[in-house]
């Protein structure tokens, strides 16, 4: 069988509400949809509603029975919106035709989207329009939900979330822009450079790596819209929003995928300033991964903390020397372990400790030890000018480590005899 024609569509509609006008249930019928705008185009479908006295279940199991028996419906679904039932069917031409019942007290117009062909309707009664409140609310909830989707490693429960994420912010970018908001009627009317930001909200693939990607675009997008729409909403989400976006962030630096991460904080800068569960910032946790990671974090000029600042080759505004890391470290370990001498120097002079054990399990060392470890030989010769014994702790001292590490220099800085290093 041939896919309808318009003339085909045209015809069906005209018997179908010459049967309406004949049928005493009915008070009332009236074209919905496109046509009754005269917006109606090579495809699309019928749609018409009618208000029935009486019982409507016999009204609508008379015109179900009408449907499959003289136009040859294949199948047929229910969508209900309040009161009215709309009972959708599927012809074998591919027509649909939507014919919607609600008792005769509620027959009115819904939408400016009514016509009355027959009969009497009560006075209108249009659905309000979305606020941007809500559509920016079930934005934000469903980008939770993509954020948990990612994290549990469910990636097509992602790409779904994600999906009907970008749904909301269509919908918002049409609310704003005063064009229909339901079902992206209205997207394809949205100005150039709003559209020209949707590309990238569309995951290429379902592996996690694109779906992130393509979840902080539309994190980005969502808060556009919203801050075009409601500036005073959108700085009271922003940050939360960050937030969402950045978790992934962690994950992205653990991986050490350098490109990822650029393109990360690129797109969602306030990234930067997130901080994982244990209160590390991503700069911390990015020093601990490679110096390729902490130059692109910095390039994103997060905002920097005093431990930060260890990270940063900065020298001042740093933390007390008598402070821990959440992870178990003092500032001299981390100004150590970040090779920066100027940081390490300032501590000392403050008072740094430079015999202190590191309180982590999986580090057990002086700051002498953290300088074996990087292979940072000025570092380590100010701790020794400083009073640090190479001999601690017992076990895993840091001329022990410079040995099974072949560390030759090294090697010969700690076995100095200390009269020696004086002298020198």
């Amino acid at each position: 069988m041939k896919i309808f024609t318009a003339p085909d569509r045209d015809v069906l509609r005209t018997s179908l509400i010459a049967r309406a006008k004949e049928d005493k249930r009915l008070i009332g019928g009236a074209m919905t949809g496109s046509a009754s705008v005269g917006k109606e185009d090579r495809w699309s479908d019928i749609d018409l509603a009618f208000g029935v006295t009486g019982a409507m279940e016999p009204v609508v199991a008379d015109w179900t029975r009408h449907m499959y028996d003289e136009h040859e419906a294949v199948a047929h679904l229910d969508v209900t919106s309040g009161p009215w039932l709309y009972r959708v069917f599927l012809l074998p031409t591919t027509l649909q035709v939507d014919l919607a019942f609600v008792p005769a007290a509620e027959f009115r117009a819904r939408a400016p989207t009514f016509k009355l062909l027959f009969g009497e309707a009560a006075p209108p009664d249009h659905r309000p329009l979305p606020t941007v409140a809500e559509l920016a609310g079930i934005g934000w909830l469903y980008a939770l939900h993509v954020r948990s989707a990612i994290e549990r490693q469910r990636p097509w429960q992602a790409l779904h979330m994600l999906g009907r994420m970008r749904d909301h912010v269509l919908e918002l970018a049409c609310l704003r822009h005063g064009l229909p908001t339901s079902h992206a009627r209205g997207a394809d009317q949205l100005p150039a450079d709003v559209l020209a930001a949707l590309p990238d909200t569309i995951a290429r693939d379902a592996t996690l790596i694109e779906l992130q990607r393509a979840f902080v675009a539309t994190c980005g997008t969502l808060m556009s819209e919203t801050r075009a729409a409601d500036p005073s909403l959108a700085e009271r989400l922003a940050p939360v929003i960050d937030r969402i976006a950045a978790t992934h962030v962690f994950e992205i630096i653990d991986r050490g995928d350098a490109a990822e991460l650029q393109a990360l904080l690129r797109a969602l800068p306030a990234a930067a300033a997130a901080r994982d569960p244990r209160g590390l910032s991503v700069l911390m946790r990015a020093a601990y991964r490679s110096d390729a990671l902490v130059k692109i974090v910095l390039e994103a000029e997060p905002p920097l903390s005093a431990w930060d600042r260890l990270f940063a080759a900065k020298s001042d505004q740093l933390p007390d020397p008598a402070a821990w890391s959440v992870d178990g470290f003092t500032p001299l370990h981390l100004a150590v372990f970040a090779r920066n001498l100027d940081a390490a120097r300032a501590l000392l002079r403050a008072g740094a400790d430079p015999n202190i054990v590191a309180r982590a399990d999986f580090a057990r060392v002086t700051p002498l030890g953290t300088a074996v470890f990087v292979g940072a030989i000025d570092i380590a010769r100010e701790l020794l000018d400083h009073g640090a014994d190479p001999s601690i702790p017992e076990g895993a001292s840091p001329l022990a480590a410079a040995r099974a590490s072949k560390r030759d220099d090294m090697i010969a800085l700690l076995s100095e005899p200390r009269d020696t290093r004086r002298e020198r």
